[in-house]
């Protein structure tokens, strides 16, 4: 589960590749940031500029800040990192859907909004969007999974196994969602 800061670099990574996709899909985060209540026009200006200078923030998070902050989460993981069988069943399940699921090579202008797909790791967010608000599925909800697994090394004991429970649900419910997108578009 060491994947929130994998996740944003995959994102910012996506970002960077700066074709049609990677720009619809920073400009999508650049609005739907802006839908958080108070903050979100100040977490907006941290995370793009979109102007001529659009690709200097997603850079210096994707090469400076996040694996700054990958590394140093992985050295606090020791006292919850999980055994080595579980990493092999995962990889297991995981390695096959990403080297068979097809990523678009980029968006077909001709496509209505709709029907543009994103890549399989971001197909639960697509999911949910079309059932909760932008803010919600694509801001709240992931931030607070994050927020949860950050804090998992220094919770007490009495609540770390509902929140590892927590994560487990949450991992979950993503891959249904993840699988219920695959089947319905």
């Amino acid at each position: 589960f060491q994947q929130h800061p994998g996740f944003f670099l995959l994102f910012s990574g996506f970002i960077l590749k700066g074709d049609k996709e990677g720009m619809a899909a920073g400009f999508i985060l650049y609005n739907m940031t802006g839908q958080i209540p108070f903050v979100g026009e100040t977490i907006r200006r941290l995370l793009l500029h979109p102007c001529r200078d659009f690709f200097v923030l997603p850079y210096l998070y994707h090469v400076v800040l996040l694996p700054a902050f990958f590394l140093l989460l992985l050295n606090n993981v020791h006292s919850w990192k999980p055994e080595s069988e579980s990493i092999t069943k995962s990889l297991l399940l995981i390695v096959p859907i990403a080297l068979f699921m097809p990523i678009p090579v980029d968006i077909n202008p001709s496509l209505a909004v709709n029907h543009v797909k994103g890549p399989w790791f971001f197909w639960g967010i697509q999911e949910m969007l079309r059932y909760l608000p932008a803010a919600l599925a694509g801001i709240v909800l992931p931030v607070m999974f994050m927020v949860v697994f950050c804090v998992l090394p220094w919770l007490p004991d009495k609540l770390e196994k509902p929140a590892r429970a927590l994560i487990y649900a949450g991992v979950l419910v993503y891959g249904c969602l993840c699988v219920a997108f695959w089947f319905t578009w």
